[in-house]
């Protein structure tokens, strides 16, 4: 770099006046390095925990990203989620209470903050109030859920493998979907087995077959029995002769 002034200077002073550019220019990429890794502080590398769920600055700072970075938190959140559900769920069968899910429903609406379509927090909002035994929450989220999948069609993460749901940010994937129509068709059919009124009756029976269905479209090997749901192909047995 040469100063074009610095030339009716004596040999001295341009020596002082260079050497103090130079400074200038140093202290300029000092302060912006400085301000740049300031900046990297507002989101901490550090891992996603529970304490940084529920801190409102980190909270606020999250907001703020780039698209590509509220989904690698997304991501790692679903993961904490699925931990927090199953240390009440492997640890209590049935009676459940508000009061258990006192980790969890914070992590759900933290992840809704950041994406108020997420499929992981539309749907375990849903499982908590079908553990709590809501019916009408429950099902209002479950379909909520399917809704919103429909409006993602044929962008829906072909994931098979339930676990591997849990790499995706926004929470969408086949087996999900399938085991949600799955505990929608459950709970219509056995509607429709309590409902003495034959028009209900039939009505109930309508939508366990239209979520039974969409089970095979997108799990078409479907779900044995277990303690929350008949099997597929029982309920489909079931429906069949009840609509019969």
């Amino acid at each position: 770099m040469q100063c074009l002034r610095c030339k009716s200077l004596d040999p001295k002073t341009q020596k002082y006046l260079m050497a103090a550019i130079a400074l200038i220019a140093v202290a300029g990429i000092v302060v912006l390095f400085v301000f740049v890794n300031i900046n990297k502080k507002d989101v901490p590398t550090k891992p996603l925990t529970l304490a940084l769920i529920n801190n409102k600055s980190f909270v606020a700072a999250i907001k703020q990203k780039p698209q590509k970075e509220k989904e690698i938190i997304l991501t790692d959140a679903s993961k904490i989620l699925r931990e927090q559900i199953h240390s009440v769920t492997d640890n209590k069968h049935k009676d459940f209470v508000p009061d258990d899910f006192i980790n969890v429903n914070p992590i759900i609406d933290f992840m809704l903050t950041l994406d108020s379509k997420n499929g992981h927090a539309i749907y375990f909002r849903g499982e908590v109030y079908r553990l709590l035994n809501n019916n009408d929450q429950f099902v209002e989220y479950f379909q909520q859920y399917l809704h919103t999948e429909d409006s993602i069609g044929l962008l829906l993460p072909r994931v098979t493998d339930a676990r591997l749901c849990y790499d995706t940010p926004h929470g969408f994937c086949e087996k999900r979907t399938a085991w949600i129509s799955q505990l929608l068709a459950n709970y219509y059919y056995k509607k429709g087995m309590d409902e003495p009124d034959l028009n209900k009756k039939e009505e109930s029976f309508n939508a366990a077959i239209k979520y039974i269905r969409n089970v095979r479209t997108h799990f078409p090997d479907g779900f044995k029995s277990s303690s929350v749901t008949m099997s597929t192909l029982e309920l489909e047995t079931n429906l069949s002769a009840n609509i019969n």
